[in-house]
C-alpha cells in the first residue's frame, strides 16, 4: 500500500459531470451566460503573443491593477489559480490534522473537502430557516479550539447575505483566538456589499474574490484575496512557483480596465433576478430569492414538467441543491441572464404552457 495520508482512503470525490456544455444554454454553472461584444473579445484576443504561451507568466501588471483597483499595496494581495486554490491556501496556513474548522451547512462544498483532505473536525453551523443562518450559534461556535473559520458571502447555494456588522462581529471575536477568516465574496458584485474595508481594522481577514462570475472569466482560473499584510504574508508561503498563467493575467487585466462592463452585466443581472422573481411567485411558484446570479424555484407537481420544458430546450441546470427546512430534492437552480425572463422556454415555465 502507497505511504499517503491514511484519511484519505475514507473520502470520497466527485467526478465533474461530463456534460456537452457548448451545444447546450447554459444556466448550471453561475457562469456569464451571454457572449461579450465582438470588439471587446476581438481586441483581447489579439492581444495574446505567441510568448503569453512560450514564457513563464509575469503577474506584476495584475498585481498592480488590482492594487488600483482596490487602493491597498502589493503587500495586500495574494494571487491564486481560481477561488477555490485561495481556499485551500487557508488551510494550509492553519489547519493540522484534528483542527477544528467552522462552516454553514449548507455551504460552498469545497470548504467541507478541504476540511476532509487536512483531516481537521468540522463544525457546522445550521440554518434556522430556509433562508437565515444561526447568526447566534455561529458567534457561539468560536472559541480556542477553533482554527479556521469561513463563511461564503453571499453563501451557496443559498445566496443569502450577511450585513457587514454581523461579518465584522464574526472577525471581532475570531481575532480574540487569532483565527482567519475567510470571507468568500465571489458573488459580491450581484450583492448588497463587501466586507473588504475590515482588512484596515483586523489582521485576520482574508477576502477571496474571483475573476469567473461577473468578470466572465470562469474558463481563466484567476483567483486573489485581499487582506491585512501579515495575513497574506502567511499566504504568500504556499503560493505556487506561478501562481496564474499568463493569459488568464492579461484577460484580468483587461477586464479590469473595462470594468464598466462587469458592473453593467451585474445591474443587468439584478434587474432580471428581481423581474424573473416577481413573475414565477405571481405565477404560484415556490421560490427562493437570491443576492447572486441564481435563484431557486419549485413548480410543485408541475416540477416534472417545467424539467421537461428545459429539457426540449437544451438549457442546463441543477438540482441537487440541499434546501434547510425543506425536503423538496429537486429544486432548480437556474443561472440568472440578461433578458431570461423574456425567453420562450421561461415564457412557457412562467405561463405555464406545458403539453
Amino acid at each position: 500500500m502507497l505511504k499517503c495520508k491514511p484519511w484519505l482512503n475514507n473520502i470520497i470525490r466527485i467526478p465533474n459531470p461530463k456534460v456537452k456544455r457548448h451545444n447546450s444554454i447554459r444556466l448550471d454553472r453561475s457562469e456569464r451566460v451571454v457572449r461579450f461584444s465582438e470588439e471587446f473579445f476581438n481586441t483581447f484576443i489579439k492581444s495574446i503573443t505567441q510568448e503569453d504561451i512560450m514564457a513563464y507568466p509575469e503577474t506584476d501588471a495584475l498585481i498592480n491593477r488590482l492594487c488600483e483597483y482596490h487602493r491597498v499595496s502589493e503587500d495586500n494581495i495574494f494571487l491564486a489559480p481560481g477561488a477555490d486554490a485561495g481556499i485551500k491556501s487557508f488551510f494550509e496556513i492553519a489547519v493540522s490534522p484534528g483542527d477544528e474548522v467552522i462552516i454553514t451547512e449548507p455551504s460552498f462544498p469545497m470548504y467541507s473537502v478541504y476540511t476532509n483532505l487536512f483531516n481537521a473536525k468540522v463544525v457546522k453551523v445550521p440554518y434556522i430557516s430556509r433562508t437565515n443562518l444561526d447568526f447566534n450559534m455561529l458567534i457561539d461556535s468560536i472559541n480556542q479550539n477553533t482554527n479556521l473559520l469561513t463563511i461564503a458571502n453571499p453563501n451557496s447555494p443559498i445566496g443569502d447575505y450577511i450585513e457587514t456588522d454581523n461579518i465584522e462581529e464574526v472577525v471581532k471575536k475570531s481575532a480574540i483566538y487569532n483565527i482567519p477568516v475567510l470571507i468568500d465574496e465571489a458573488y459580491c458584485e450581484y450583492s448588497p456589499g463587501t466586507a473588504i474595508k475590515l482588512i484596515d481594522k483586523y489582521e485576520n481577514i482574508g477576502i477571496l474574490r474571483t475573476f469567473s462570475k461577473v468578470f466572465g472569466g470562469a474558463g481563466i482560473r484567476v483567483g486573489y484575496v485581499i487582506g491585512n499584510k501579515e495575513l497574506i504574508g502567511k499566504l504568500y508561503k504556499f503560493r505556487l512557483m506561478y501562481e496564474v498563467n499568463q493569459i488568464g493575467v492579461k484577460f484580468a487585466v483587461y477586464a479590469l480596465d473595462h470594468m464598466d462592463i462587469a458592473l453593467e452585466y451585474a445591474e443587468d443581472i439584478k434587474k432580471e433576478r428581481s423581474i424573473i422573481v416577481k413573475r414565477l411567485l405571481d405565477s404560484g411558484y415556490d421560490v427562493i430569492p437570491s443576492h447572486t446570479n441564481w435563484i431557486h424555484f419549485h413548480g410543485g407537481v408541475l416540477n416534472i414538467k417545467v424539467i421537461e420544458v428545459f429539457n426540449k430546450h437544451k438549457v442546463l441546470f441543477k438540482t441537487d441543491s440541499r434546501i434547510p427546512y425543506d425536503n423538496k430534492k429537486d429544486w432548480i437552480r437556474l443561472n440568472i441572464g440578461p433578458g431570461l425572463s423574456n425567453t420562450p422556454y421561461m415564457l412557457d415555465i412562467i405561463n405555464k404552457n406545458f403539453i
